[in-house]
């Protein structure tokens, strides 16, 4: 499948939810043990999968 090299990503996308410093503290916060998934989902208001998705660099690939 070829990309669109126009396509939206990240925090460009009109459907985003996150902001690239969301990304990192969401990081930052479970790699300091505060926060589990389900935490960290209620406190930025997304689903827990996609914390999990996150933090395991399945999406948000682009930010270190």
């Amino acid at each position: 499948m070829k990309k669109n090299r126009y396509q939206c990503s990240g925090e460009n996308h009109t459907t985003a939810k996150l902001k690239e410093v969301d990304i990192i503290a969401i990081r930052q916060l479970y790699a300091a043990g505060e926060y589990t998934y389900k935490q960290l989902a209620q406190r930025f208001s997304v689903d827990a999968t996609c914390i999990a998705a996150i933090i395991k660099r399945k999406t948000w690939k682009e930010i270190v």
